[in-house]
């Protein structure tokens, strides 16, 4: 896929490919092969247990098609590899474009594979999903991102990982253009004044660890750990313009005046796990680095929250996706493929060569990111959206407190006696309590008391009378006047009830 997108001619029409709804068969009416053009259908291979979809063509279709083979919307034929480009498909009221991979390159075994497909804007004009604002691509990848396939949801998070990783000059160098977004301590001030656009900042911004937060376990990490959160200049104006909520004070007002809190869409949050790198133990050798003024951290990956679609009514119990889940983690990091093996619950298992080609496709290749992949999506409670199996997502070092055996095996957290106990290793946990989704659920607001709900790590569905028991033994019920958050735990973290004075 070019990063410039493609412009129809206005004929196009006439030459779109046509993807049934229902059979998933591929009517293509111009397919560009040399200097002939021909027409086909491509029928889809139903094999049970493989998610990637793949198409082979009805041999007894091809025939000689009168089109000009300069016509920009049909497909082409790539003669080396046998790949296949769709410049233009009818599917579910849009058009899209698609590339199909060769299974059997330069072979006469015409079977392709989905590698990738993105809108196309009606009327003919000109798209680039690189540089499309968040909003025009939440609106365009909506349907991509919360497809059932999760082979279309592990693309989506590749390409929401190319766009906030596009690189920008600083001082040592380039880095991620989200170095550059707003951190929580540039939001939640009660005199933010963030400029966007400007150079990344070399001074770290590093949060507590949220299980610190919620009083649970003590993560001061001996090894340099540290984690950060950004977020865009969507969310960002959100909070502080929209609804000042970057103070208690603004909460209160804004939650007590009966307003709901919705996050634009195209608002994305992202915290970043980083360790510092030093001559005992320096970083790894395919492992990106950034120096910031404390001193060389290398990154371990990276959470990205998405918005999509506006908050479901009825935020606690409804399976409605609004927002888009992923985590990346560096490939090598002692447990994670424990955890992608055997705990997350929804994978696409993209191969590497797709994953290249993705990050060509980014303009990112070659820069290191290649050591990093998806340890999953997440848009829901459940897996598919009936309450019964919990989806499981998260990173094991951000999550470490949620491994098993460990603190959160009861969800209440640990007792006094076992807040400075050390963690299990993640290579040897036997099970794993995070779910980006129910957790986050969960980030709300008394506008009676005052009070946030507690921290807690919920997996799956919440029940009606979901309830949530301190180490203490006090009960806390959701639905008993708090008001949800939109799944921002930051505001509950970054804009606390002030302690009282003594």
């Amino acid at each position: 896929m070019g990063a410039s997108g493609v412009a129809f001619a206005q004929d196009s029409d006439a030459v779109c490919a046509n993807l049934d709804d229902q059979t998933l068969t591929l009517d293509l009416p111009c397919v560009v092969s040399g200097d002939k053009t021909y027409s086909a259908t491509l029928i889809l291979d139903h094999r049970p247990g493989v998610e990637v979809r793949t198409w082979h063509v009805d041999k007894n279709s091809i025939a000689e098609a009168h089109f000009a083979p300069d016509n920009r919307a049909c497909a082409v034929l790539d003669g080396s590899t046998n790949d296949l480009k769709l410049k233009c498909v009818s599917s579910h009221g849009k058009v899209w474009q698609a590339q199909l991979s060769a299974k059997y390159p330069g072979s006469e075994q015409l079977i392709w594979g989905l590698e990738t497909y993105w809108p196309v804007m009606p009327g003919g004009e000109e798209q680039n999903w690189l540089s499309m604002s968040d909003q025009e691509f939440a609106e365009n990848f909506s349907y991509m991102a919360f497809s059932d396939s999760l082979v279309d949801r592990e693309i989506v998070a590749w390409l929401l990982f190319a766009r906030i990783n596009q690189q920008v000059e600083y001082e040592h160098g380039t880095t991620s253009v989200w170095k550059a977004w707003a951190t929580d301590k540039d939001t939640f001030t009660e005199s933010p004044s963030f400029v966007f656009n400007q150079v990344p900042r070399v001074d770290p911004h590093f949060v507590t660890h949220k299980a610190e937060l919620a009083g649970g376990v003590n993560t001061m990490d001996p090894d340099g750990s540290n984690e950060e959160v950004t977020r865009n200049d969507v969310g960002y104006n959100y909070i502080v313009e929209t609804s000042k909520m970057n103070t208690y004070e603004g909460v209160v007002a804004y939650v007590g005046e009966g307003n709901e809190v919705n996050m634009p869409v195209g608002s994305i949050e992202i915290k970043a796990s980083w360790l510092l790198s030093t001559k005992e133990k320096p970083a790894p050798a395919d492992a990106l680095t950034f120096k910031f003024t404390s001193g060389t951290y290398w990154f371990r990956g990276i959470h990205i929250m998405a918005k999509m679609r506006p908050a479901p009514q009825d935020l606690y119990y409804s399976e409605a996706p609004s927002w888009f889940w992923t985590t990346f983690e560096y490939n090598s990091n002692p447990g994670v493929q424990n955890i992608r093996d055997n705990f997350i619950t929804q994978r696409g298992g993209l191969d590497i060569d797709a994953i290249r080609k993705l990050l060509t496709m980014g303009g990112i290749d070659g820069i290191g990111f290649e050591a990093y992949a998806p340890n999953g999506t997440q848009i829901r409670y459940t897996a598919n959206g009936d309450g019964s199996t919990p989806v499981i997502l998260g990173h094991t070092n951000m999550e470490d407190f949620a491994g098993s055996p460990g603190p959160w095996d009861d969800g209440k957290g640990p007792s006094a006696a076992e807040e400075n106990s050390p963690l299990t290793p993640a290579k040897q946990w036997t099970g794993f309590n995070a779910s980006c989704h129910s957790c986050h659920a969960t980030a709300s607001f008394n506008p009676n008391t005052g009070e946030y709900f507690p921290f807690n790590v919920p997996v799956g569905a919440l029940p009606p009378d979901y309830t949530y028991t301190n180490p203490k033994g006090v009960n806390f019920m959701l639905g008993d006047g708090y008001v949800p958050l939109d799944f921002m735990w930051p505001i509950a973290f970054q804009a606390p009830k002030p302690k009282p004075s003594k």
